[in-house]
């Protein structure tokens, strides 16, 4: 389940207005079998209930105020899971969360963490070197792009510059920690998309946006290979793409290569598939319906021998 159940895109809500019956959807798939896998956003907007002034636990600035983002809810604060606060917090916060939705699993999303604004709103500091380094990669022109400052305060004197690498994983260990307390009867499934070394440990992790080329598809490969020896053995790749290999606004997917993607994706470690607007696949001819189905079926049968691995491996 996506952030259109969120109400107004405040991570761990439920839009009751617009979904009244969704407890009942949860039960009745519950009742088949079936788990439920929530996406969810380190980021809290400033009008949470999980918000307070007065918190520690929120990412702080170099004079130690607490720093604001944007994102794509709105103005909001990001916690600092290197706080000892923060697994309470965030236990607490998933605790109420399912109580109104019955979740099996979350995947957290943009936990690089990553922002709609650069650095923070109304700016990083003019004098820290650390938001006016001359350092710079290759793929973005300031280190602050899209993300926090470099400057931000994290418990403990840390700063940002030097653990940002780590955020995504230390978001998915105090995740993990929570889970195991308020999903304490059974086991249960965390993906993450920003990981490091040895991440495994804690969680899966799905790569998501890529594109629907054939290119990627054969990347996926290797990143299967590579994500296993950094020690997260529970990885997969979007099955078709995230979006078009041509432009944004082109969201067709080529009906060949997304039959090729699924059969790869059966022996992928993690077979998941979230397109960012659906290819509708029931316009695919009927050879190709029965191919992807056939590549489907292989998958559940190899289930048990999959499930078994991933065990060993952990």
């Amino acid at each position: 389940m996506g952030k259109s159940t969120l109400e107004d895109n405040k991570e761990f809500t439920v839009d009751a207005a617009r979904y009244p019956d969704i407890e009942k959807i949860v039960s009745s798939l519950h009742d088949k079998d079936k788990k439920i896998l929530v996406d969810t956003r380190p980021a809290i907007l400033l009008n949470s209930s999980l918000y307070s002034k007065d918190a520690t636990n929120f990412v702080r600035d170099s004079s130690n105020k607490t720093i604001l983002v944007k994102v794509a809810g709105g103005d909001a604060v990001l916690p600092d899971y290197f706080h000892p606060d923060t697994a309470d917090w965030l236990e607490g916060a998933l605790t109420s969360y399912r109580s109104a939705l019955s979740f099996d699993g979350l995947f957290i999303d943009e936990n690089e963490p990553s922002t709609v604004s650069d650095g923070a709103i109304g700016g990083c500091s003019r004098t820290d070197p650390l938001d006016n380094s001359v350092y710079r990669l290759k793929n973005v022109p300031k280190l602050k792009t899209k993300t926090i400052c470099p400057s931000a305060r994290h418990y403990g004197g840390l700063r940002h510059y030097d653990v940002h690498n780590i955020y995504g994983w230390k978001s998915s260990a105090v995740t993990k920690a929570a889970m195991s307390q308020v999903i304490d009867e059974k086991r249960s499934l965390l993906l993450s998309r920003s990981t490091y070394l040895g991440s495994g440990v804690h969680t899966g992790h799905f790569i998501k946006e890529n594109a629907a080329t054939w290119e990627d598809m054969a990347h996926s490969i290797v990143a299967m290979l590579n994500y296993n020896m950094y020690g997260i053995p529970l990885v997969g790749a979007n099955i078709c793409g995230y979006k078009s290999g041509v432009n944004e606004d082109d969201i067709s997917t080529e009906e060949e290569m997304c039959v090729r993607w699924h059969q790869l994706a059966t022996f992928y470690p993690l077979a998941k598939r979230f397109p960012a607007v659906e290819t509708e696949m029931l316009k695919f001819g009927n050879d190709s319906i029965k191919r992807i189905q056939d590549a489907v079926e292989l998958r559940y049968k190899m289930l048990p021998t999959l499930h078994s691995v991933l065990q060993r491996s952990y």
